[in-house]
């Protein structure tokens, strides 16, 4: 009797469509914007003046969350420059301390310090300078950004969180289905 591998397509039958690894570090969806950015002060506010080195541990503690969840985020917030990745676990870098910092004095603009990191990060490079020439539909610059990191529709809602980032650092506004660039 000949053996059948258990990985083995019937004959006609289509293979499962397996979902593209993107070519670019993307946010986690599984973590609300507004939480990432506070996970985002907690790293800034635990390092302190000196800059120490913090982990997962001791932001999940502050932030009453499982490390792990932590841990989700910081992928693309070292990929973007707002943590550096050192042996014992990260350190923010500049601007997020400045945000964390401008958090106490304006709350609605303090993340606005991110605005330089994130208009040099990948998605900025993409949306940015198309535009500073003019509006796009927000569908249009998703497209954009899914081309760039090589994903399929799947990953849209990671897509749509670099949008909410740069909208959170006052960099683009989303508002009827177009995406414009306000600085």
């Amino acid at each position: 009797m000949a053996r059948r591998s258990l990985s083995a397509v019937p004959k006609g039958a289509a293979p499962a469509r397996e979902r593209s690894r993107p070519r670019k570090i993307l946010p986690t969806n599984r973590i609300a914007l507004a939480k990432q950015a506070i996970i985002l002060r907690a790293w800034a506010s635990i390092s302190g003046p000196a800059g120490k080195v913090v982990t997962n541990a001791q932001v999940g503690e502050v932030m009453s969350m499982a490390a792990d969840t932590v841990s989700l985020a910081n992928p693309f917030f070292a990929d973007v420059g707002l943590l550096m990745k050192v042996d014992a676990g990260y350190v923010p870098t500049a601007p997020t301390i400045e945000f964390n910092e401008a958090y106490a004095w304006d709350p609605e603009k303090a993340a606005h310090r991110l605005a330089p990191v994130l208009s040099s990060a990948w998605f900025g490079e993409v949306l940015l300078p198309r535009l500073q020439v003019s509006p796009m539909q927000e569908a249009d610059a998703v497209q954009a950004l899914a081309q760039c990191a090589g994903v399929d529709p799947a990953y849209r809602p990671q897509l749509i969180l670099c949008l909410e980032f740069m909208v959170l650092a006052g960099l683009i506004e989303r508002e009827g289905g177009q995406v414009r660039r306000l600085a």
